[in-house]
């Protein structure tokens, strides 16, 4: 999904040529620090690692992969590694773009029993030759999910959507006795104005138990 907005005149000609991770607020990694190995005495530190790359080689990084290190905690001695998972950025939205970067507007973390949860927000922005005043944005959103006992797990799972989350919450929505589900709330652009897809999942496998659209801004 894309969006587009005036620059006021302002013409942009240079190429961003590095990712840059953004957060508006401090993080909250509370989350990352816990006892999920049984074979190692006491908490653990859950290491979220990103490894950008430049699949093209035109010198503009364009996915990264994601997994967690797994330390014992208060130490540098790793334990080991989950399954890595490969992140790309969204397509850029001009047809002549005569610039083009490349962001990560959210990052967002969350822990639940043995598994360790990463949210990206990746953000493809560009101008076009024919309308140098109008930036075009366009979105990806992603969910990693894995479990973080040991390296070797059949429960890791991916999610992905072309729109840019705006809210990442736990709540009991179908209240089966507290087991929490996910709520991931996305900013859907409308031709008159924005709705708000909300995506209920499992936290452990994943499974999209609801998926609705609701109006939220209407332009009359």
């Amino acid at each position: 999904m894309k969006k587009a907005f005036s620059t006021c005149g302002m013409f942009l000609v240079a190429v961003l040529l590095a990712v840059s991770v953004q957060a508006d607020d401090l993080m909250d990694f509370s989350y990352l620090v816990r006892d999920v190995v049984d074979s190692n005495p006491g908490n653990e530190m859950i290491s979220p690692v990103f490894r950008f790359s430049d699949r093209t080689g035109d010198g503009v990084n364009d996915r990264i992969s994601v997994n967690f290190q797994v330390y014992d905690v208060g130490t540098n001695s790793m334990l080991f590694q989950t399954p890595a998972k490969l992140f790309t950025f969204p397509a850029d939205g001009c047809a002549d773009p005569v610039w083009m970067g490349r962001e990560v507007t959210r990052t967002a973390f969350r822990g639940r029993i043995y598994r360790g949860h990463i949210l990206l927000v990746m953000q493809t922005s560009c101008t076009e030759r024919t309308a140098p005043e109008v930036i075009v944005e366009t979105y990806r959103t992603y969910i990693y999910s894995t479990d973080v006992r040991s390296r070797n797990n059949a429960g890791t799972w991916v999610r992905m959507w072309n729109v840019e989350a705006v809210g990442w919450n736990s709540v009991d929505w179908d209240g089966d006795a507290g087991n929490d589900e996910f709520m991931v709330t996305l900013e859907v652009p409308r031709n008159n104005g924005t709705s708000r897809k909300v995506v209920m999942l499992n936290p452990v496998t994943g499974e999209v138990e609801t998926d609705n659209t609701y109006a939220m801004v209407i332009q009359q």
